[in-house]
């Protein structure tokens, strides 16, 4: 009797990274620099293109602009800082299957900026009213990205390496880049607390 195999679909490399982030960074490690580089790729379209969106939709669109901003510098600033640690403190894994968890989280980031979309869209037909709801949405979908690149990373890393030394090294990546992206992303913060008045 032959076993059953499943069929692979086309976006099963999706649902195996937002379901087992581990054992999908550890295949895509494997896979060299271009499968790296291609989930890394559509994770930021999709965190650009819902930003993009997102802030359209709001009545300022700069405010989408500057919450995808301070993602950007926030992730430019630490993320390299990350990596160096890692290899420094020589964790338990590699620097390729590193740069794949870093890919993951942002995949995992893109899909749940995508996921705000339709309630921003909802959202604006219905609060017409309430500019300060809607020009929330961009940061929203900022804070979203930022949620998935803080601990998509560190559940990882902590699962192939479940020492002391890795679990310090996340915790601190985590806070650093939310410390950045809070100080960058402040001044669209106060412009959407400023509507709210």
């Amino acid at each position: 009797m032959e076993p059953i195999v499943a069929e692979r679909s086309a976006l099963d490399f999706l649902t195996r990274a937002l379901d087992q982030p581990a054992r999908e960074a550890l295949l895509v490690s494997r896979s060299g620099l271009f499968g790296v580089a291609l989930r890394a790729a559509l994770g930021a379209c999709a965190v650009l293109a819902s930003g993009t969106l997102a802030g359209l939709l709001a009545p300022d669109p700069a405010l989408g602009e500057r919450g995808l901003l301070a993602l950007g510098i926030a992730l430019v600033a630490v993320t390299p800082a990350l990596v160096a640690v890692a290899i420094e403190r020589k964790l338990r894994l590699s620097p390729s299957a590193l740069l794949a968890v870093l890919s993951m989280a942002a995949l995992v980031a893109g899909v749940a900026s995508l996921a705000l979309l339709p309630l921003a869209a909802f959202v604006r037909l219905v609060a017409r009213a309430s500019p300060a709801i809607l020009s929330a949405f961009p940061l929203l979908v900022a804070l979203t990205a930022l949620a998935a690149f803080a601990l998509v990373p560190g559940r990882v890393i902590r699962s192939l390496d479940p020492s002391l030394g890795a679990t310090a090294v996340t915790n601190a990546y985590s806070v650093v880049l939310t410390a950045v992206f809070a100080y960058q992303a402040w001044p669209a913060f106060h412009a959407v607390l400023g509507l709210s008045r």
